[in-house]
Formats: C-alpha cells, structure tokens, sequence
C-alpha cells in the first residue's frame, strides 16, 4: 500500500512522520522494548536514511528514552546507518548487536555493525557528544 501510495505522490517526509510516530507509539506499548532493524523498511519502499531529519531523530529518541528501549544495530540490513546509530549513541539509547543470522554460519559475525558504528563516529553531526559504543555479545 505505501508503494501505490509513495507512486501516487505521497511525499518522502510524510512516509518517514508516519514511521517516527509508529515506532514511537510502539514502544511505549510494551515493556522493556527492543528495537529490530530500525528504518530498513526505507530502502524497501524507494528511501534511505538521509529521509530521516533530525527532528525525526529528536521525537523518536525522546520516545525510546521514555521507554527504556533498546535499539538493535542489525548486521544483515546494516541499520540503522551511521547517523542515526551516532544519534541514538550521544543520546544515551542503548545499543546492542543483531545478526539477524537465518544459518549457524552468520551468528556472532557483525562486520557490517563495526563498519556502521565505524562511520558513525564521522557523522555524527549536532548529536555527536562522545565515542558510539555496542554491546556484543559473544
């Protein structure tokens, strides 16, 4: 449906509002909330990440700091990207490790993670106050 949609001109800010506002009244839904592979719907629908403004990142941080939520760094859809990964970060979100691993031979592999929280570190933009971080588990 957002595909006719987005063909039918529904605008790039309007998808991603929508998105914010949902993933913002889900978490608050359940308790200890943890957050899979946040925007890699964007890529699927005609997006990326640069759709996402900083008052997206400000709302929807405000929500996960609400909660306690934890957002995942996913491994297999390399998101959420370096940006917002920095943002999150400086704003104290809790980060964690997700191979998404669908055969034995991805679990514990995080190669795009590092490189995502590797790039985050350089674009961090206004949010960028002090050095991203990720748990791991091994």
């Amino acid at each position: 449906m957002v595909l006719e949609r987005r063909a039918a001109g529904l605008a790039a800010a309007d998808i991603v509002d929508t998105l914010v506002l949902a993933t913002g009244r889900a978490v608050h839904r359940v308790p200890g909330p943890q957050l899979a592979h946040l925007f890699s719907l964007l890529p699927k629908i005609g997006l990326d990440e640069t759709a996402v403004t900083d008052e997206h990142l400000t709302a929807l941080v405000a929500d996960l700091l609400a909660t306690g939520a934890t957002v995942e760094v996913n491994e297999k859809w390399a998101c959420p990207g370096p940006r917002v990964v920095a943002a999150l970060r400086a704003a104290g979100v809790p980060l964690v490790a997700s191979t998404d691993a669908h055969h034995s031979r991805d679990v514990g592999r995080y190669d795009a993670v590092r490189g995502v929280l590797r790039r985050s570190r350089m674009s961090a933009g206004r949010f960028a106050t002090e050095r991203p971080s990720v748990t791991i588990a091994r």
